[in-house]
């Protein structure tokens, strides 16, 4: 599993990294107005993106953060179940 994050990761690295060879020629003073405006449309883009992906959960946790205070009832089965089943402290 390790080694599959890790792989992940150096993937997501050599991306950037073949994005910024391909925008190395623009990184000269009159073109460089082109580097930061290509990233600017696209980080507007992925932020209306993500907005429109994730409003109506936003719209539910409110409603979901104003629900009334509950309260839970357990037997004394159930209590000694939890009990036995509570984690000690880890000794390193």
């Amino acid at each position: 599993m390790r080694s599959l994050v890790q792989a992940i990761s150096l993937f997501t690295n050599a991306i950037s990294a073949a994005i910024a060879e391909a925008l190395n020629p623009l990184a000269k003073d009159p073109l460089l107005i082109w580097n930061y405006g290509v990233f600017a449309v696209l980080a507007f883009a992925g932020g209306c993106g993500f907005i429109w992906q994730f409003w109506q959960l936003d719209l539910e946790e409110d409603a979901l953060n104003n629900l009334p205070e509950g309260h839970v009832e357990a037997d004394e089965k159930q209590v000694a179940r939890l009990d036995a089943a509570e984690i000690g402290p880890v000794r390193g």
